[in-house]
């Protein structure tokens, strides 16, 4: 196999870079480009005291939504428990409820079997 050397193969570039093209590119390059712009008037800065106001009512809203969640139940649970006569009449009252719901699934002509299969997705 042939081997290689690049320094007595004839240079295949037909183009050459001037002498000293490279020696002052880069302060050409910087005088050619444009004066920077001083910004503009009118730009908003958010100051310090309103990012820290956000930030507070930020926080006031967490608070406020964690402590609705931890004390709303302990306030509906908090009554005296029920008697037995309350305890009958709630009974009857979600048993009323449930006969009503029998009745709109029986005039629909739903059975068991729909409402099983509806509720799995079938």
């Amino acid at each position: 196999m042939k081997t290689f050397d690049i320094h007595t193969q004839k240079s295949s570039q037909p183009m050459r870079v001037p002498e000293g093209y490279f020696d002052n590119f880069a302060e050409r390059i910087m005088a050619q480009l444009p004066e920077a712009e001083a910004p503009a008037e009118n730009v908003a800065v958010l100051q310090p005291k309103k990012r820290m106001r956000w930030i507070g009512w930020t926080m006031a809203i967490a608070a406020s939504i964690a402590l609705a969640v931890v004390f709303i139940p302990k306030l509906w649970n908090s009554g005296t428990p029920l008697t037995g006569q309350e305890t009958a009449q709630y009974s009857a009252d979600m048993n009323a409820d449930d006969m009503y719901e029998e009745k709109i699934l029986e005039y629909a002509m739903v059975d068991n079997t729909d409402v099983y299969a509806y509720l799995s997705g079938y």
